[in-house]
């Protein structure tokens, strides 16, 4: 299934995925990527809630928010989900 999460960070030392470490934001999730952790805001299957979560998180100081795409755990490009969606 589609979803598209907003990337906030990727780091090499963990942190807790909680709204305190992330200026308020909830629904962070955390992935371990090679030697990166990375988290990320919301997972939205809507392509329009995604683009809200983006600019939330832009106006809650993560000014390089953008929008990623996950097929089940292999990452596609918008383009293709966005194909995949109509």
């Amino acid at each position: 299934s589609l979803v598209f999460p907003v990337p906030l960070a990727a780091r090499p030392q963990k942190f807790e995925p909680v709204s305190s470490n992330f200026t308020g934001l909830t629904s962070i999730s955390l992935e371990k990527s090679g030697k990166l952790y990375r988290y990320y805001y919301q997972k939205s299957s809507s392509y329009d809630s995604a683009k809200r979560y983006v600019k939330e998180a832009q106006n809650k100081g993560f000014k390089n928010a953008f929008l990623v795409a996950f097929d089940g755990e292999n990452k596609i490009t918008i383009e293709e989900a966005l194909k995949r969606l109509k």
